[in-house]
């Protein structure tokens, strides 16, 4: 198999393919205000194409924002643009 270069149409036209065939349903997180969330849950739950429209808990909320941002600084870290700390360091600090 060749390797396309990443800066070629065709590059890009087959990574959106590989992106739809192994992508069957987005998962969106939103922040709406208390007084609307009814009205939101009512609205999206009227469309067909909503699969599941569900209220999280704060706390799951809260679990899922620490989540992405430890995704986001591990991301940092491998880039370079973040010093990590090593395991090791941290084992010893407990």
């Amino acid at each position: 198999m060749t390797r396309l270069d990443t800066n070629t149409n065709e590059y890009k036209a087959n990574t959106i393919w590989q992106f739809k065939k192994n992508y069957t349903h987005m998962k969106i997180l939103l922040e709406v205000n208390d007084s609307k969330a009814a009205f939101f849950l009512e609205i999206l739950s009227s469309f067909k194409f909503v699969k599941k429209a569900t209220p999280l808990s704060n706390t799951k909320a809260q679990n899922i924002q620490n989540m992405q941002d430890a995704i986001s600084e591990l991301n940092l870290i491998r880039e370079g643009k973040l010093k990590g700390i090593p395991a090791k360091d941290l084992l010893n600090d407990l």
